[in-house]
């Protein structure tokens, strides 16, 4: 199966942030009950993107911010449901490390869904020491991070 992804900064290319936009909108906003406001928010201007593609298809997406010096956020992972658990997250996320390390960056920090925390810790991530869950969009999510070996 042929995949690539591509990497472009906010409003740069506002073609592939619609098509970012639109896998958001199908997972976040129709599957998951997130309202349009909270999930298309403005911080999109300002996050660099990578929206993957399998065989000329936008299968997934996430941006990532500056949070601190060397530090990035990672948010908005989604990856189509047809093709969840074939391994395109975990794709997605190494992608996002190579960038980072490309990038001098030192730390990743997400918030991620209860629900696929495990998937994470399987990417080197760990949980907030203090494991404290919390709500985004009525959805709980757990803070985790990952040191990025240079």
């Amino acid at each position: 199966m042929s995949s690539q992804i591509l990497t472009f900064k906010g409003r740069n290319s506002l073609n592939l942030l619609k098509r970012c936009w639109a896998i958001r909108k199908k997972v976040f906003i129709e599957e998951q009950n997130v309202p349009e406001e909270e999930e298309l928010d403005s911080r999109d201007n300002e996050a660099v993107h990578f929206l993957l593609t399998a065989n000329e298809k936008d299968i997934g997406t996430c941006r990532v911010r500056h949070i601190a010096p060397f530090v990035l956020k990672v948010e908005r992972v989604a990856i189509i449901k047809e093709y969840r658990g074939l391994g395109y997250g975990k794709l997605l996320m190494k992608y996002v490390e190579k960038y980072s390390r490309e990038n001098k960056i030192k730390k990743l920090v997400l918030n991620s869904q209860l629900h696929v925390k495990d998937f994470y810790e399987q990417l080197g991530f760990i949980s907030d020491t203090n494991n404290i869950v919390f709500y985004e969009a009525g959805i709980p999510h757990i803070k985790m991070e990952k040191v990025i070996n240079l």
